[in-house]
């Protein structure tokens, strides 16, 4: 099995995260907000770090004030 093997291109791990292949690019090599792996050119992410990039850009839903106090 080699290094490569598992890990998603670019354009399947776009269609994971639901964006374009370029923003992903970008988020990537310029942002540095996902890792990647790089073999020459060719970038390729990990199943697992595309999972952990998920889990950072995960947003606490907010509970209203009403019902914060309502002890539920």
């Amino acid at each position: 099995m080699t290094m490569a093997e598992g890990n998603l291109s670019l354009a399947e791990a776009a269609q994971r995260l639901g964006v374009s292949p370029h923003t992903l690019r970008n988020w990537a090599k310029y942002k540095k907000r996902v890792a990647y792996l790089k073999f020459g050119r060719r970038i390729v992410f990990s199943p697992r770090d595309l999972a952990a990039f998920e889990e950072q850009c995960r947003v606490a839903a907010r509970v209203p004030a009403d019902v914060k106090g309502q002890g539920r």
